[in-house]
């Protein structure tokens, strides 16, 4: 850089050397009932588990959901009769809408993301859908399936929907009556018992629907197993097969998309198993919760929306008011970025010889990883700035190393 005598000359360059999908892996989400809590960790071997929410806008977390392709999701709030949206990391939430029953609350919630509705069950026996979609004139509004239960509080806890057909099929399961029942939507009153035989089925909790292979996946508190029954076959109680059993209180239950493993709760603690005869990769975690409801986080779907960004951006200013000066700056910076964890190393070295007056040098390095979302977003930015002057006559060579490790939203 070249400075005219008696004049200020300044000179900013500033650009942006790298923006890409952070690399965060599988996730596994779950709500704890008692502590107000959302958790999550990492799909494939359980590590990483961190609380994500903890507020009063989510008073006795039920159900939840994931919604990749829009980088949020959703929680049922029993207590204050909610469903809370939010980002994957838990931050920025929204009350996405308020049920209208005033003595009832939502349980169990199911979201379908090809045609944008999400399901939820209610302890008074109401199965009720609304859009998702923002664009859309019944967006966040209720609609009911009546069923010949409406407004009974009969335990309806579990809640799983087959969205393949022209009418979506929702499976409801009935702890109290120890039944499955089904129904389609768009005809009222017309539930029946799906699957009512008590030598497979007592206490029905959790139900999870495979929508490749068509198996229903339920928990029973009462048995103290986790099973699957084929939701096609003509004779469903004879098609069940017990996968997991001498468990405590089932709860929750996910498989994850590629149909591998099976994920379950039990009071304090998450497991994972192979579904496949002689497969590895099981293992379990425990911690001190009362979880409710489980749901699996897919990183193909959160890259393919670009959730998750890492980006660098690196600029500089030199003013200067020399008869003649030079200057020369070199800059290596090195990334690494993680699910939750940016940490950037820049090592400045900076030779300034000035003839007459007084030159100054600036160095800013700027970091940010950002989750995206449709309509929610927010960023963390890390930001480290050196400067060097010198004056008249005056040589000076100075080295700077400076390292930051920022745990950021992710």
């Amino acid at each position: 850089m070249v400075a005219c005598a008696r004049f200020l000359v300044a000179a900013l360059l500033a650009c942006t050397v790298g923006r890409a999908n952070a690399e965060v892996p599988d996730k596994v989400y779950w709500t704890n009932f008692l502590d107000q809590s959302v958790y999550r960790a990492n799909a494939l071997d359980g590590s990483d588990a961190e609380v994500i929410i903890r507020s009063e806008a989510i008073r006795r977390p039920f159900g939840i959901a994931i919604d990749e392709a829009n980088c949020c999701m959703y929680t049922s709030s029993a207590e204050d009769r909610t469903i809370v949206k939010s980002r994957l990391d838990g931050t920025v939430l929204e009350i996405f809408l308020t049920i209208a029953d005033v003595k009832a609350y939502p349980s169990s919630i199911f979201l379908d993301t090809t045609h944008h509705y999400l399901y939820w069950v209610q302890s008074d026996s109401r199965i009720k859908r609304a859009s998702t979609d923002a664009s859309s004139a019944s967006h966040a509004k209720e609609e009911e399936l009546n069923n010949t239960d409406s407004g009974d509080f009969v335990e309806r806890q579990g809640l799983a929907v087959d969205t393949s057909g022209s009418e979506s099929v929702v499976y409801v399961s009935d702890s109290r009556e120890g039944w499955i029942k089904t129904q389609t939507w768009g005809l009222p009153n017309s539930d029946t018992r799906f699957f009512d035989d008590w030598d497979y089925l007592y206490e029905p909790d959790t139900l999870f629907l495979d929508p490749n292979s068509k198996k229903l996946f339920f928990s029973d508190t009462s048995f103290k197993y986790i099973a699957t029954c084929d939701s096609t076959a003509a004779d469903v109680p004879a098609s069940t097969v017990v996968l997991v059993s001498n468990l405590t209180s089932p709860s929750g239950l996910v498989v994850d998309p590629a149909g591998n493993y099976l994920y379950w709760l039990e009071p304090g603690k998450l497991s994972r198993m192979p579904l496949a005869a002689g497969g590895s990769g099981g293992w379990s975690i425990t911690f001190s919760q009362y979880p409710k409801r489980l749901a699996f986080m897919n990183s193909a779907k959160t890259s393919a929306a670009t959730c998750f960004t890492t980006t660098t951006t690196i600029s500089s200013t030199t003013s200067s008011s020399t008869t003649s000066s030079s200057s020369k700056t070199t800059s290596t910076t090195w990334t690494s970025t993680s699910s939750s964890v940016t940490t950037s190393a820049t090592t400045t070295s900076t030779v300034t010889t000035s003839t007459t007056s007084t030159s100054t040098a600036t160095l800013t390095s700027t970091s940010t990883k950002t989750q995206t979302s449709s309509t929610l977003s927010s960023t963390t930015t890390a930001t480290t700035t050196s400067t060097v002057s010198s004056t008249t006559r005056t040589t000076t060579t100075s080295s700077t190393t400076t390292a930051t490790s920022t745990t950021s939203t992710s």
